[in-house]
């Protein structure tokens, strides 16, 4: 009968082990489930002393930017899921009035007006009077596909914070692109919508990038962390133009992108200089007479 309670213990011991689940693997990977995203550091406006903004494309056919096609775990499949659960807001691309850039966050677009900038392949049609003659263009719409999208439009500020002596990015909007075509052939690629960044970044931060195996970021910190390729299509100007809009061969554009580019980091790099004898301890000098403990 001693031997009862001992056999007992072991019967419940198997029975604990039955129920756990086991790892798929050796790695214990992070659970996204309940993650939230970090705050911004806050800035205070008079330690703003610039403010530069940019928009830049993601191509996510390029190889550092595979990450955004990732199995189970598409950026466009995040974003319009969160358009479908409330959580994210897709606001309209349209030049307008109200919305002279297109990229404000002004116009509210309901879901179905949303998902109807994804139909494939849109085209413009020529619109014919009795004569024959063009009298307009109009969009015709294929069918809903997302899975389309191949790029993305990021809108940024680069900040001057005095106050933290740092020059950083913070990404204020972001849209998915879709191909418009003409008479068989591609003219533009343009906003479907813009999404406030902030707004999208409780999603993102609940989903992980399936890319490689030891992975354990979320899409949040891949935008955070700076974790893309990307080219730069226009900085903020009175004119309000793009980079294409002002240089003709695609050798000037990518140029011009990159001096862009460049004159950022530089800029970057000056306020970095400037500001790194604060934080560099200064040799002592051999003529002071040490202080008696």
């Amino acid at each position: 009968m001693k031997y009862i309670p001992i056999l007992a213990l072991l019967s419940l011991s198997t029975a604990a082990l039955a129920q756990e689940i086991p790892l798929d693997g050796y790695l214990n990977t992070q659970d996204f489930k309940d993650v939230t995203p970090a705050p911004y550091p806050g800035i205070k406006p008079g330690d703003i002393l610039s403010v530069r903004r940019v928009w830049r494309d993601i191509d996510t056919n390029v190889e550092a930017n595979k990450l955004f096609n990732s199995s189970g775990s598409k950026l466009i499949e995040i974003i319009i899921d969160g358009i479908r659960s409330d959580e994210i807001i897709p606001y309209s691309a349209a030049s307008t009035k109200k919305n002279p850039s297109g990229d404000a966050f002004s116009e509210p677009l309901a879901k179905e007006e949303a998902f109807a900038k994804f139909n494939e392949d849109s085209v413009m049609v020529p619109i014919l009077d009795k004569e024959g003659n063009i009298t307009k263009y109009q969009w015709k719409l294929g069918e809903f596909n997302p899975q389309k999208v191949t790029k993305f439009r990021l809108k940024e500020d680069w900040i001057f914070d005095r106050g933290r002596g740092i020059y950083e990015p913070r990404i204020v909007g972001i849209a998915p692109l879709v191909r418009i075509s003409a008479i068989g052939e591609l003219i533009a690629e343009q906003p479907a919508f813009w999404i406030n960044f902030n707004q999208a970044r409780k999603i993102m931060a609940r989903h992980p990038v399936i890319f490689q195996s030891d992975t354990k970021l979320s899409y949040d910190d891949v935008f955070v962390l700076r974790k893309f390729s990307s080219t730069i299509i226009k900085e903020s100007n009175p004119e309000d133009l793009k980079v294409a809009d002002y240089m003709t061969s695609e050798e000037d554009i990518k140029k011009e992108a990159a001096r862009i580019e460049a004159s950022i980091q530089d800029q970057k790099q000056a306020i970095w200089m400037h500001q790194r004898p604060a934080f560099v301890a200064k040799k002592p000098n051999s003529k002071t007479t040490p202080t008696k403990q």
